[in-house]
């Protein structure tokens, strides 16, 4: 077996060699894209547009035009990393008032000495005392988050996309996925009814497509806990009814989460055998039994054991990693445990489901999943053995 040490620089090899996979993809980003390269807001959605450009790792510019007014978002590889609006109250330093961060006579002296000079506002912000340099960064990612929110508004207009045009020196990666601007743009920006005319009259949970992409899914929307009630519902078999019932989220979070899945083209028509995901709940329920296997879920989460906890081996496949967690949140739920059960132990289901939110997010990323994988091999102390 390989010495610690000689295990860390095949790690160090593998990092690098992932990072120039993430830039050639970057670069791959820029050329075709399947969209259309202009259109109309009426018959298509920003959110379908911001999905499929995240699915395609487009690398360019969006822009949304509606009589004087143009917005535009930056894209690299698929992920918005600036935004501009030729409207004057989309300015940074008129959001900066708006929140409270500046005084109303801090923004004339700041745009006074920008005009004067032609520097940059943040840079004069900083320079006058009005905000900290720490804080700098954040806000000018405030800003562009609140352009990009805004446009989810526009039911109206044009859209145009430029591949290859970059953002240049004004790049600032956000910090949150697509994924999590969608869902806030659904709950600021539309209307149960215009949620449902995206999803359909049906009122049926869809089956999920299982692919490798769906593992950043599944951790970004791990970070709160409805998201996991609801998505082991999505099996075809279920109404929406039925969800809000057994898990207590608003049916209009339910369908903000059909409508994301969908922007980003996860959803599918499989059947039970085809999906993996789903299991006859019309059997009977052994309480002793399912507790004990509940006790011994729990035991494994707190060993923190992710490749055991989620049943998988520790060479398994990426695109084994969202089965595998899916299969096990599914055997937490009030349907797999009984409704007596999931009641007495929710406190240990809730754990489980944490862990495997952790684990999902860790061996889904594959520089972390290198990284873990080491340390639980030979322990986070080996390095400096």
């Amino acid at each position: 077996m390989d010495e610690p040490k000689t295990l860390l620089s095949k790690l160090e090899a593998e990092i690098d060699q992932i990072i120039e996979s993430e830039m050639d993809c970057v670069v791959a980003g820029g050329g075709a894209l399947s969209l259309q390269s202009t259109g109309d807001l009426a018959q298509t959605d920003l959110a379908e547009l911001v999905g499929k450009i995240f699915q395609q790792c487009f690398t360019g510019k969006l822009s949304l035009v509606r009589g004087e007014v143009e917005k535009s978002i930056y894209f690299e590889a698929g992920v918005p990393v600036m935004a501009s609006s030729s409207q004057a109250e989309d300015r940074m330093l008129a959001m900066l008032e708006r929140e409270g961060s500046i005084t109303p006579e801090q923004r004339v002296d700041v745009e006074r000495i920008v005009n004067a000079t032609g520097r940059r506002a943040g840079a004069v912000l900083v320079d006058i005392g009005a905000i900290s340099s720490d804080s700098l960064l954040p806000a000018i990612r405030r800003h562009y988050e609140d352009i990009i929110l805004s446009m989810f508004s526009w039911n109206a207009g044009a859209f145009r996309l430029e591949p290859g045009v970059t953002a240049g020196s004004e790049r600032t990666r956000l910090l949150r996925h697509p994924v999590e601007l969608l869902l806030e743009a659904f709950e600021k920006q539309y209307s149960p009814e215009k949620l449902q005319a995206k999803i359909g009259p049906d009122g049926r949970m869809p089956s999920v497509e299982m692919d490798t992409s769906l593992i950043d899914l599944l951790a970004c929307l791990g970070q709160e806990k409805w998201h996991l009630k609801v998505l082991v519902f999505f099996d075809g078999t279920r109404t929406i009814d039925d969800v809000h019932r057994l898990t207590g989220v608003g049916k209009g979070k339910i369908e903000q989460l059909i409508y994301l899945l969908s922007c980003f083209e996860k959803l599918g028509q499989g059947s039970a055998s085809e999906t993996g995901l789903r299991r006859d709940f019309g059997k009977s329920i052994d309480y002793d039994y399912e507790k004990k296997r509940l006790q011994a879920k729990l035991a494994l989460a707190n060993e923190s054991d992710y490749f055991n906890l989620l049943g998988i081996k520790r060479d398994a496949l990426p695109e084994e990693i969202p089965k595998a967690y899916l299969r096990q949140m599914k055997e937490l739920t009030p349907a797999a445990l009984g409704l007596e059960l999931w009641q007495t132990e929710k406190e240990a289901v809730e754990v489980i489901g944490e862990v495997l939110a952790e684990a999902l997010r860790v061996l889904g990323d594959r520089v972390l999943r290198v990284s873990y994988a080491f340390n639980v091999t030979y322990g986070p102390d080996a390095i400096d053995a």
